[in-house]
């Protein structure tokens, strides 16, 4: 009888075997460094949201404060030329990292917990110019007058040996350090600015937010003398409201201003006004209700919003020679009784100057653009369009001493001269 015979498997061999492990240890190298950088990525957005819900504790407490919170220890010093300070010791944070509890109790109220880094390590405390290390901890920085303030991280992700210190913007240059605040370096003021702050109303009656004026106290002066610098921050903008209806009699505003707010110096008793050549918008009614007579309006001024000169004392508009453009609605329903447009504006918007109290009016030989509804609703009789203007709006004219508007066809025949008689438009 004949045994079956046995079928042999193939199997690896050693070699083949080899390969396979080869392979695996390829891919191995090729995978484990992105998928480490993909986790140190994702650390580094979390750095991010501790460095931002830090920065709004430190906010919120200036707001109440009127100063960053300022060093709390004893056991570190710091002089004013070295502009660091540390609010929380190095052994209580490396030690305890996340919790609050013995910190100064003016800073719990801002802080649900503390943040602590990725890595698991506390916010550390700062000497006089030290710096943290990549993947470290977090670090806090002030100056002895706590006007200013920085809170640094480090990105694990960014190539390079990193290290971030109170007043540095990437040490090694490669991208890795992260701040938060306007970091600790003192602003040089002229000379005229240091004058200006000297006779200026006192820096206690203003309440600043990252250099935006937010309030001003009711008790304070009406006669308002606005400083450059607040406890060593540049003051670049007037908050929303800010004077609105407190008797202001006059202001006068630095040439750091680049933005007044809405309703700003609404309701208020000014009679003159001069607006700094710093100055780029104005906002929505933030002079109106006032007994403003005449204003100039700077060439940097690139926004003026709805009413924002309305119910003032017959008001005179000046533009500065040099200024192409009058934005749309700058001075829509603003009252105003004459206007000096300049020799070199070449537009004017839509609505510029609707619904105000024009009887007369010169337009310059550079004109190129009317904007709709321009000049309508005013009591212009009389109107020379120049050869110049190849661009006419819809409206631009209607409803001023009569109802009509100018019986245009196109931009060239609008061109002339143009009278109201009876209640018609009559070209010359």
């Amino acid at each position: 009888m004949k045994l079956s015979s046995i079928t042999k498997k193939p199997a690896f061999t050693l070699v083949e075997m080899l390969v396979v492990v080869a392979i695996i240890g390829l891919l191995a190298t090729a995978i484990l460094p992105r998928v480490i950088g993909m986790q140190a990525r994702a650390r580094d957005v979390a750095r991010d949201s501790d460095l931002r819900l830090i920065t709004m504790g430190i906010n919120a407490y200036k707001l109440e404060y009127d100063k960053f919170p300022t060093p709390q220890y004893t056991a570190f010093e710091y002089t004013n030329r070295s502009l660091y300070g540390l609010i929380i010791p190095q052994a209580y944070a490396q030690s305890l990292g996340s919790s609050i509890d013995g910190l100064d109790p003016k800073i719990q109220e801002y802080f649900n917990y503390l943040p602590k880094d990725p890595n698991n390590k506390g916010i550390k405390a700062m000497t006089n110019g030290g710096c943290i290390q990549g993947g470290s901890s977090y670090a806090y920085y002030t100056n002895p007058a706590g006007s200013l303030f920085s809170v640094t991280s480090i990105a694990e992700s960014k190539k390079g040996n990193a290290s971030a210190c109170g007043d540095t913007i990437d040490h090694y240059k490669d991208g890795a350090y992260k701040k938060y605040g306007q970091g600790l370096k003192e602003l040089q003021l002229t000379q005229e600015e240091k004058e200006r702050n000297q006779g200026a109303t006192q820096i206690d009656c203003f309440g600043l937010l990252n250099g935006t004026i937010i309030s001003y106290k009711a008790s304070c002066p009406k006669n308002v003398i606005i400083p450059y610098t607040i406890r060593g921050e540049r003051i670049t903008a007037i908050g929303n409201s800010v004077f609105q209806s407190q008797n202001i009699t006059s202001v006068e505003i630095p040439s750091s201003i680049t933005s007044i707010g809405n309703l700003a110096f609404y309701g208020n008793r000014l009679t003159s006004l001069t607006l700094p050549d710093s100055l780029q918008s104005i906002g929505n009614q933030a002079f109106q209700y006032n007994q403003i007579s005449q204003v100039t309006i700077p060439n940097s001024v690139t926004a003026i919003g709805s009413n924002a000169f309305s119910n003032n004392n017959n008001l005179a508009v000046t533009f500065l020679e040099g200024r192409t453009s009058i934005p749309n609605s700058a001075f829509q329903t603003n009252y105003i009784s004459s206007v000096v447009i300049p020799s070199t504006v070449t537009s004017i918007g839509t609505l510029a100057f609707y619904g105000n109290n024009l009887s007369s009016l010169t337009l310059p030989d550079s004109l190129q653009s009317i904007g709709n509804q321009a000049f309508q609703y005013n009591r212009i009789s009389q109107v020379t369009i120049p050869n110049s203007v190849t661009a006419i709006g819809s409206n631009a004219f209607t409803n001023n001493t009569i109802g009509a508007n100018i019986p245009y066809t196109s931009a060239t025949n609008a061109r002339g001269t143009w009278i109201v008689q009876g209640s018609i438009w009559v070209k010359q």
